[in-house]
């Protein structure tokens, strides 16, 4: 029994100093990076990674600037996720300002005191650019935050057919090209089978042989974007059916 209750007491032991490490924000339990209050100005911001969600304090009147860097992806939004852990209901919002390097707004969002975590996307912000934030709180006091960054890339449109053609046991497609597409998947099956086979290319026209003659066939196209090698993937375009000769 002895054994039993020393071990039992290593374990909570270790559970305690393990809560030690995990950052709380007026109470909550809160796992995020501390970047404590932050740069006084442009020249010493505090840099910021992408899709990391951190937790910082807010003094107010004060300004605190933090800075981040876009990537070279074409056609993406950023996500701002921004939260305002205040005990004082109704003690005022804080701000979170989006600057370019020249000090112009470029976006802006306000939350107020233990209001959900307020998310806005914003398309505005150019390629390969430093932004900067400046955090204040509009409250005499120190009250804690939380900022998380995230680039959101929206998947292809979906693809539109513009011919196919049947030719002696072969079927040939032709569709528009789609905005920021890298590559095109196109499935075909035999009418009544359950199983797709599929194709990719790069082009926006495909021909797909050693068909069975005179059987009808079923196909569909969607466009993939790849981006830092992960896939997203478009809606299908309408199903075309067509027989072979």
């Amino acid at each position: 029994m002895e054994r039993k209750s020393t071990r039992t007491i290593m374990v909570l032991a270790a559970l305690i100093m393990a809560m030690a490490f995990i950052p709380m924000m007026n109470g909550k339990v809160y796992a995020a990076k501390d970047v404590g209050y932050g740069g006084t100005n442009f020249g010493n911001a505090t840099a910021l990674s992408l899709g990391t969600e951190y937790t910082g304090i807010a003094s107010g009147d004060d300004a605190h600037f933090f800075k981040f860097t876009t990537t070279g992806n074409k056609g993406v939004k950023y996500k701002f996720r921004c939260s305002n852990y205040s005990e004082y209901e109704y003690a005022g919002f804080m701000s979170f300002t989006i600057l370019d390097a020249d000090g112009n707004k470029v976006n802006y969002i306000s939350v107020y005191p233990n209001e959900s975590p307020k998310t806005e996307s914003f398309s505005n912000l150019k390629r390969s650019t430093t932004y900067y934030i400046k955090v204040q709180n509009l409250r005499l006091g120190n009250d804690d935050f939380a900022l998380k960054i995230s680039q959101v890339i929206p998947k292809p449109k979906k693809v539109s057919v513009k011919s196919a053609k049947a030719g002696k046991k072969k079927l040939t497609l032709k569709w528009k090209k789609v905005s920021k597409a890298t590559k095109y998947q196109v499935k075909y099956r035999k009418c009544g089978s359950s199983k797709w086979k599929v194709k990719t290319t790069k082009k926006t026209k495909i021909t797909l042989k050693k068909l069975k003659k005179g059987k009808k066939y079923q196909v569909k196209i969607r466009a993939i974007r790849v981006v830092n090698k992960k896939s997203y993937k478009g809606k299908y375009s309408k199903t075309i059916t067509k027989r072979v000769k």
